[in-house]
């Protein structure tokens, strides 16, 4: 619950699953305040027959004027028998809102986006590990502790390897 006027609340979540690994993520974003915003960012990269499945849910209530929010679930599939379903919900209930509103994508990496990290000296694995690292920056960027930039990153290391190790970014 997002409640009391002026309440601003950012959430983030990234996934990188793989193997027959299942992800179930429900998320349920209440704004009950005058002025209040609810932004949502969850990311995911899916290997092997992994599956994902996002439930996000805005309810804005009718004493909520002046509110806004937006979710935005992404999923890369990074193999033909990974999958994701995002279930994006929007529940407003009064008129008077900034904007509300949500995104929600599944797909595979572009064979043009690949060819170009390959025309550039890095092998198929290698062009694919950059773009998942380009893919989770939009969340790690927002990350201002550095202890916790390391943590989500060692965390993700044993999926997606240490960009650091081709020399060509800092993790």
């Amino acid at each position: 619950d997002i409640e009391g006027n002026g309440a601003t609340v950012k959430l983030y979540g990234l996934v990188a699953a793989g193997d027959h690994q299942r992800i179930d993520v429900n998320s349920f974003q209440r704004l009950d305040g005058k002025s209040s915003q609810s932004d949502l960012l969850y990311l995911s990269a899916l290997y092997d027959h992994a599956k994902a499945v996002f439930y996000g849910k805005i309810r804005v209530e009718a004493t909520s004027s002046g509110t806004g929010s937006y979710q935005e679930c992404r999923n890369m599939l990074l193999s033909d028998h990974a999958g994701a379903d995002p279930i994006p919900v929007l529940e407003i209930l009064t008129n008077d809102v900034v904007r509300c509103g949500h995104g929600a994508t599944a797909g595979a990496l572009g064979d043009e986006d690949l060819f170009y990290a390959m025309s550039r000296g890095f092998d198929r694995d290698q062009a694919q590990q950059l773009m998942v690292h380009g893919f989770f920056r939009r969340v790690i960027n927002q990350l201002d502790d550095e202890h916790v930039r390391q943590r989500v990153l060692n965390a993700l290391r044993p999926r997606i390897g240490n960009i650091a190790e081709m020399g060509v970014l800092a993790a």
